[in-house]
């Protein structure tokens, strides 16, 4: 006999056996018949009856004594109220329709991603990475793929940072939460009105102290926030969203140093900075500060794709050593192989390209 027929028949008696012990056919405590009485009572091999046996002793559905057989386990009977019941039915949605245009501000134009190349890419870190492919992650990403951030936001968003000041996140939202376990308890923060709902509807959640700022033509308001006194603020200066108002060199310099006067941090939400609308690229917020108020924001998911699932945080070095103490335990939930192809594309050059 084949092993998948002796697989099949065990899994049969198996199936039989423990939807009878549920219906309660068997009194507790109740001896099962042998393995060889029951392998003639149902014309199958010992072995199947063995390993249907084991299984149901491996779940608890049964017990055995020793040189005396294998005995029904008591099981008290299940309760289900039958309003707890919920159909799949009562949650059907019909497919959303399909246009020929998106509006979305989530989704990305994916025909031109280099497919081939990043799975050459692939390849090669399964070659030269194995190790690291099989332990887990360094909590704020890998070294090499930092280092070429570093490189990358220099030349293109005037930031001079170390390494060590960059955090690789599965998305924004979730670096934006990590920063707030670094933040004290109490902290207010505002944010733009209106804004990304993501990140108020992440502010809620945590339960945090979370203020509406109003907008005028140069972007958040200062005069407002002056008023409100918190102490974290998020910003989209570079292209409000949704808006889209650039904000000016006199408001980044009045919200920097008014953050400075009152020891207060700015998140830079910087997602959408690689594209240019009428103008070259706009310095960010985060190049203009000096005192170590800007928290820096960026992803992948606009150049590349959202399913990648790779963004970035740079922290002023005053928060480095609090946040790797609040987080030096945590286990990263980006994708490794992702990360360390993303490195491989940036420093050959692919990701300009």
């Amino acid at each position: 006999m084949q092993e998948s027929s002796v697989n099949y028949i065990y899994r049969q008696l198996y199936n039989d056996l423990k939807d009878d012990i549920l219906a309660y056919k068997y009194e507790s405590h109740e001896k099962l018949p042998s393995k060889r009485a029951m392998a003639q009572h149902a014309n199958i091999s010992v072995n199947s009856v063995k390993a249907a046996y084991e299984q149901l002793l491996e779940e608890g559905y049964i017990y055995t004594q020793e040189r005396k057989g294998y005995y029904i386990e008591p099981l008290e009977q299940l309760i289900v109220k039958p309003q707890t019941q919920i159909q799949l039915e009562d949650y059907y949605r019909e497919a959303a329709p399909q246009y020929q245009y998106s509006f979305s501000h989530m989704s990305t134009n994916i025909e031109n991603f280099p497919m081939e190349t990043w799975l050459k890419l692939q390849k090669q870190v399964f070659r030269q990475f194995t190790s690291r492919l099989s332990s887990i992650p360094e909590f704020k990403g890998p070294m090499e793929l930092r280092q070429t951030i570093a490189k990358l936001v220099s030349y293109k968003r005037g930031i001079h940072c170390h390494p060590e000041q960059i955090i690789i996140g599965s998305g924004t939202n979730v670096l934006l939460k990590q920063l707030l376990d670094v933040m004290e308890e109490d902290s207010k923060i505002a944010v733009e009105n209106p804004g990304y709902s993501r990140f108020r509807d992440l502010l809620t959640r945590a339960h945090k102290e979370t203020i509406p700022v109003s907008l005028d033509n140069k972007g958040i308001s200062i005069k407002a926030l002056k008023a409100l006194n918190p102490n974290l603020v998020i910003v989209t200066p570079s292209h409000q969203f949704p808006m889209g108002t650039i904000m000016p060199i006199s408001r980044r310099i009045d919200l920097l140093n008014w953050m400075t006067q009152t020891n207060g941090y700015i998140v830079e939400d910087d997602y959408d900075s690689e594209f240019k609308y009428n103008t070259d690229n706009i310095p960010s917020l985060y190049s203009f500060d000096k005192s170590g108020r800007v928290i820096y924001l960026g992803t992948f998911s606009k150049t590349l794709m959202p399913g990648l699932r790779l963004s970035y945080m740079i922290l002023p070095t005053s928060l480095v050593k609090r946040f790797e103490t609040t987080n030096h335990n945590v286990i990263p939930d980006f994708s490794m192989l992702n990360a360390l192809t993303l490195y491989m594309l940036i420093k050959d050059g692919h990701y300009e390209r």
